[in-house]
Formats: C-alpha cells, structure tokens, sequence
C-alpha cells in the first residue's frame, strides 16, 4: 500500500516523491485471483467501487483496518464483497465501528457517507440489503 501511496512519481525511494490523495489517489488495484491474493488488489476493477472506496473506506476505515489487517483487509476487494454482510452487521446496528472517534463522528454524521457504503455493500452483496440507523 505505500508503494502505491508514492507509485504515480517514481516510488517511495524517489527525492522530493509525496503522497497526493488529492490529484493521484490510491486505489487499491491489480488482479484479486482470491479473497488471500495480494493485499491491495481488484477495486479499480469497475468503476464504482473505485468511487465508493474514496467516498468512505479510505477516508472512514482504511487508518484502523490497516492496523489491524489480519482482523478484516479492506484493501482486497474479494475479501470484502466476501464479507459484506458480517460489515453490515459490526456497523449496524452494534455500531461498533468505525472504531476512532473522529471516523465515527464522521460516518455517523454523513448520510452521504452512510448511503455510500450501503450502496456499496449492497451492490457487492446482494440479498445482504445493508441500512444504518443513526445510534440514540
């Protein structure tokens, strides 16, 4: 993943590189031949889950879930559409996650966020609808 952070100048060993969310952001892409491939891989495959993961995962999950990868990769797309109603289900409604406090402020506090990753998560698990309350 940070190879891919500094990837779109030259790479993590080139002088003045920085990472630009902004201009090139990182998606996590390359070939998903299964929920163990590689850990970056398969959400530039369509389109919109390439949109969907800026919208909320990178901004909402990545941090903790980079942390603690071996508990749940949201960076391998098959790993997560595999999973998608267990997400639902840690969100909504135990609202365990997100986690941090500043991330669930945010989640919490954005429709646009919360009607994002459900559309998301009901597109790469259907059947599985997903809608989140707000916590009381």
């Amino acid at each position: 993943m940070i190879a891919g952070w500094y990837s779109w100048c030259g790479g993590v060993d080139t002088q003045g590189c920085t990472i630009d969310d902004v201009n090139h952001p990182f998606i996590p892409d390359g070939n998903c031949a299964s929920a163990d491939a590689p850990a970056t891989c398969g959400w530039t495959n369509n389109g919109l889950h390439a949109l969907a993961y800026q919208q909320v995962p990178r901004i909402v999950c990545r941090t903790c879930h980079i942390a603690h990868s071996d508990v749940f990769n949201w960076q391998n797309f098959l790993l997560f559409q595999s999973q998608g109603s267990q997400v639902c289900r840690a969100i909504n409604p135990r609202y365990f996650m997100p986690f941090a406090e500043v991330p669930y402020n945010r989640f919490w506090g954005s429709s646009l966020d919360q009607s994002a990753l459900a559309a998301l998560l009901g597109n790469v698990s259907p059947g599985a609808p997903c809608q989140f309350n707000l916590p009381q």
